[in-house]
Formats: structure tokens, C-alpha cells, sequence
């Protein structure tokens, strides 16, 4: 089933990275067109609706857990289910971990371009140099395929790593952070060296980043029972868009702006950059708590295993501290107390 899911995982994931690339490319060719960055943005309702059209004519929706047999499982209450996910380990080093990724994604993809402008800026000392260079078609082309590049490796890697290590998983994501932080802050200095050393630093960033995606929703659902797999999706995308892409622009363009003369060329290059510096020892820190996920990662999906083979039987599972009581009967319901 892991195997499985990994694949579907990583396929899923190739839309995160192919449409921010193409985001890049689309928004800078509507903009040029139309001599409006406000049209760029006027376009994503359009693909917007034919999504919901899609999904209302194409997606079904499974019962939770039917492929690991736990779809007869019944579900708690939302305050329970955010208690016990609140006290699971493991899943909070994921949502952690992933939340700095997000952080240093976020940060990139407001100010990559700008930094990179900047600095073409800085070295002519002309405000309109950037404008010899396709900066954002480049840079979205190296998105979209160290996005595919990437998710497609982080899959392949968990899966095959899985066969001698447990916690493969976590590893890859932890190594993928720790090798990315210098890199990144390589490409943070290259863009005063030269343009395209800049880029291919971008690309391997970029490519190191997107590894943990399919991985990280994978470890998720393993860590957590069938019926509350929802509602951990959804407070995993919240702490991670919260603390992470939705703050980082605001906390990175704050400290450039404490850095920056807008009367000097240099400065607004090197006041960004300095502010972007924060976004290696974020991508570190994510490294570091992907390493704490390795030692809860095996033992929060036996929990997870035992409960659903504890759900075909009258058992009692034990998970994150709490006893969940499942009796076998379709029209059971799931009773949570604290164990002593």
C-alpha cells in the first residue's frame, strides 16, 4: 500500500512546481501583452472554474481507508481528533519540517526574480538592465522541471530506500534540506558572479526542495488512522501555509527593507539578499526536524497498522497516549480515553 501511495503522491505533486513554473512563464507573457500585471492575475479564475468542473464530473471520493481495510472505521469528534493529532510526534516533526519548506519556497518565489534583477541592476548600474534577460521565462522553465525532476526523485528514492530502512522516508527529506541550504545560499551570492551559474543553483535548489513533497504527505497519512487523515491534511496545510509561504514574504521583504537605499542600486541588491540569507538556516532547521521524524516515524505507523487491525477485531489500540476502542460492527462507534 506505502508503494502505492507514493506513486500516486508523487504524480499529484508535479502540479505544485509545473504551476508555479508556468505562473512564472503565463503571468510575464500576459503581462507583456497586455502592458498590465493585473491581467496576469485575471486569468487564474478561468482555470479555477474548469478545475471545479472537473472535480465535479470526473473525482470521487473513496471511504477513508478502504485500501488498508479500514474503511468501517467510525469517526470521532473534531475536537479529539485535533487533540490526538496535536499529541502524535511524529506527525508534528512532519508538519514542522514541512513548514520551513514552505517558508523557503514562499520567500523564493516572491523575491528569486527580484534578487536576480537586482543584481543585473547593481553590476550596469541601470535600473532597466534586467530587461535584456528573460528572467522570469528562465526561471519558471527551471521550476517546472526541477519540480518534476524532483518529486519524481524524492518517490523513487522513499520507495526504493523503504526495502533497508524503515525511516527512509524522513532521511531523504532530512539529507534533501541539509544538502539544499548551502546550495541556496550559493545561489543567493551567484547572481553578482553571473547569470547562468545563478540559474542552475536555482535549479538544484529547487530540485532539492521539491523531494520532500510526495514524501512528506505520504509520511502524513501513514502516521495518522484513516479517519482522521482529513483533518490532519487540513491543520498540516494550515501551520505550513501560515508559518510558512504566507509569513515568509512578509518577515523577508521586512528585513530587506531595514537593509536597502532605494536611492542605491547595490544596496537594493545586497538588502535582499541579505534578508533572503534566513531562508538557509530555515532550510537547515528543516533538515534537522525531518531527522527528529526518524524517531517516531516507525513506531507511529505500527500504531497506526495495529488500530486498523485492532478496528476488525474487539481490541483495544493504543495511539498517541490514548486507548481507541473499535469494535468490528459497521454501526460501531470509536471511544477515546486517556490510558493510565
Amino acid at each position: 500500500m506505502g508503494n502505492a501511495r507514493t506513486k500516486v503522491l508523487g504524480l499529484f505533486y508535479f502540479a505544485a512546481p509545473v504551476g508555479s513554473g508556468l505562473g512564472f512563464i503565463v503571468g510575464s507573457e500576459i503581462t507583456r501583452l497586455t502592458g498590465s500585471w493585473q491581467w496576469a492575475l485575471r486569468i487564474t479564475p478561468i482555470l479555477g472554474l474548469l478545475c471545479i468542473i472537473l472535480l465535479s464530473v470526473l473525482h470521487s471520493d473513496p471511504p477513508r481507508g478502504e485500501a488498508e481495510g479500514g474503511s468501517h472505521m467510525r469517526t470521532t469528534s473534531w475536537w479529539l481528533d485535533i487533540k490526538s493529532l496535536l499529541s502524535n510526534q511524529a506527525f508534528m516533526f512532519i508538519s514542522c519540517g514541512y513548514t520551513c519548506v514552505c517558508f523557503v519556497l514562499g520567500s523564493l518565489s516572491w523575491f528569486a526574480i527580484d534578487l536576480i534583477q537586482s543584481a543585473l541592476n547593481a553590476i550596469n548600474d541601470d535600473p532597466s538592465a534586467w530587461r535584456n534577460y528573460n528572467i522570469p521565462i528562465v526561471v519558471g522553465a527551471s521550476t517546472c522541471l526541477a519540480g518534476i525532476f524532483g518529486v519524481l526523485s524524492g518517490a523513487k528514492l522513499g520507495r526504493y530506500l523503504r526495502r533497508w530502512v524503515p525511516a527512509a522516508d524522513a532521511y531523504v527529506c532530512s539529507a534533501s534540506l541539509f544538502i539544499c541550504a548551502p546550495f541556496l545560499f550559493l545561489a543567493l551570492v551567484s547572481p553578482s558572479w553571473n547569470f547562468y551559474v545563478c540559474i542552475v543553483l536555482v535549479f538544484i535548489v529547487e530540485f532539492l526542495l521539491c523531494i520532500t513533497w510526495a514524501l512528506v504527505t505520504d509520511m502524513t497519512m501513514g502516521v495518522v488512522i484513516p479517519t482522521r487523515r482529513s483533518t490532519a491534511s487540513a491543520l498540516q496545510m494550515v501551520m505550513s501555509h501560515a508559518l510558512g509561504d504566507a509569513i515568509s514574504p512578509a518577515i523577508v521583504g521586512r528585513i530587506a527593507v531595514a537593509f536597502t537605499d532605494l536611492h542605491s542600486l547595490e544596496t537594493q541588491y545586497l538588502g535582499l539578499q541579505r534578508a533572503l540569507f534566513l531562508t538557509a538556516f530555515v532550510c537547515a532547521l528543516g533538515g534537522f526536524l525531518f531527522l527528529m521524524v526518524t524517531l517516531y516515524l516507525v513506531k507511529a505507523k505500527n500504531d497506526v497498522h495495529r488500530a486498523i487491525q485492532a478496528s476488525q477485531h474487539d481490541m483495544v489500540a493504543v495511539i498517541s497516549g490514548q486507548e481507541i476502542e473499535v469494535p468490528a460492527t459497521p454501526s460501531s462507534s470509536i471511544h477515546s480515553e486517556v490510558s493510565t
